[in-house]
């Protein structure tokens, strides 16, 4: 069976402009095999909400989404059959406390154990540890392989970020990221916020990229609500 087929196996739901299709537990297990076999389909995004998983795919030249409800907390994982869906996973744990079974790997991404709670958009987070825990890398591995730590902080204009290199000479056999020193928590911020409050979050999410930010989140409204854009009222000169 293919990615397309399983999912149209799902329940429809009514989602604009793209279709989504809720799927079981079972299903979404089955997802996950046949992701394993069939590399045309690509794996979008994976993010969640406090009782369910959502995964955007693209197949067949068009976008898809997909749900799957944990009430439980926890879901099949992704990551086995598709590698980009680590980092997704590792997210969503810190964020809604969703624990993918069957991860690669489930250690923090974001939460470096600061945040006055863990799992801060779940319905019930939890308290914030102590003392502090102190970070896990991956263990050196192979003959002549050392690692260099770089950062967080750095020279120069770029946010902070941690970067563990495992290098062998001159090859740089593997590449570990600590990122989320400047996580800003926008998520929770947007939630029940009206429409143009929001859309100024979105503007502030990189410095790097306010332009595209908000013109993706307003092209996300504009979808979603059927409403075409308004004028522009400025025009380009020539």
């Amino acid at each position: 069976m293919s990615v397309l087929d399983l999912l149209r196996r799902g329940s429809p739901q009514d989602c604009r402009p793209v279709p989504r299709f809720l799927l079981t537990r079972p299903q979404w297990g089955a997802l996950a095999e046949d992701l394993a076999q069939e590399e045309t389909t690509e794996l979008l995004a994976l993010w969640a909400d406090p009782g369910m998983i959502h995964a955007a795919l693209w197949a067949e030249g068009a976008p898809h989404l997909v749900s799957c409800p944990a009430p439980d907390g926890r879901y099949p994982a992704l990551s086995p059959a598709r590698p980009g869906a680590v980092r997704f996973e590792r997210m969503i744990h810190d964020l809604w406390g969703h624990v993918a079974e069957g991860a690669v790997d489930l250690r923090p991404w974001l939460d470096h154990g600061r945040w006055p709670s863990t799992a801060p958009l779940s319905t019930r987070p939890g308290a914030a540890p102590y003392p502090v825990p102190q970070p896990v890398f991956l263990p050196v591995e192979g003959e002549g392989v050392h690692q260099i730590p770089v950062g967080p902080v750095h020279a120069g204009i770029i946010e902070p970020g941690h970067f563990r290199f495992h290098v062998q000479g001159e090859t740089v056999a593997r590449l570990e990221e600590r990122l989320g020193y400047l996580h800003k928590g926008h998520v929770g911020l947007m939630l029940g916020k009206p429409v143009r409050v929001a859309a100024k979050f979105a503007a502030r999410l990189s410095g790097d990229s306010t332009v595209a930010h908000a013109w993706a989140f307003s092209m996300a409204v504009e979808q979603a609500l059927e409403a075409p854009p308004s004028p522009a009222p400025w025009r380009c000169a020539g």
